[in-house]
């Protein structure tokens, strides 16, 4: 018995160490829409024809 109770505690504390390093996977990656203006507002070609360049060229 004590080594089915200590596998379900295992289980559980690596389940809420998962998340926890899902969760802060996604902090550090999302960017949010303030840095992106911010990142951009320094380009001066503001034509809303051209895409940002961000995305990159061909």
């Amino acid at each position: 018995m004590s080594t089915l109770r200590t596998l379900f505690i295992s289980a559980a504390i690596g389940v809420v160490l998962a998340v926890l390093g899902v969760a802060a996977t996604m902090t550090v990656v999302d960017s949010t829409a303030a840095e992106v203006a911010r990142e951009t507002a320094g380009e001066s070609d503001s034509d809303p024809g051209t895409p940002p360049a961000f995305y990159g060229t061909r």
